[in-house]
């Protein structure tokens, strides 16, 4: 990467949560993450945190990984930087991510 080309956009990835407090935690975290690398980090789940009412979380809804990555495609960007959190031994990572990256990669085609 050299200088004229924006630096990838940060995400940080957690399994996803209906609990409130877990969405909430992902946000400190993710607040503190960006003001030690001084740059944005933005939280998104993996799933079910984009069902939690946005009245549960401050008036912010949740976003999935999915819908951050759609609406970053969508306006340009094309690089990023996923840090999953706290994922565990399930299917997220070795099935549920590489679907949603393989639709978005059909529908943003580079």
């Amino acid at each position: 990467m050299n200088d004229s080309q924006p630096i990838p956009g940060v995400l940080l990835m957690d399994n996803g949560s209906l609990e409130p407090a877990a969405i909430l935690r992902l946000r400190g975290l993710a607040d503190e993450l960006g003001g030690r690398l001084r740059r944005p980090v933005q939280p998104v789940s993996l799933l079910h945190s984009n069902r939690v009412p946005a009245g549960q979380l401050g008036g912010r809804a949740a976003e999935t990984v999915e819908a951050a990555l759609r609406r970053r495609l969508a306006s340009g960007e094309s690089e990023f930087t996923l840090l999953p959190l706290f994922i565990g031994p399930s299917r997220a990572l070795s099935e549920f991510l590489p679907e949603i990256v393989n639709r978005l990669r059909a529908e943003f085609p580079a």
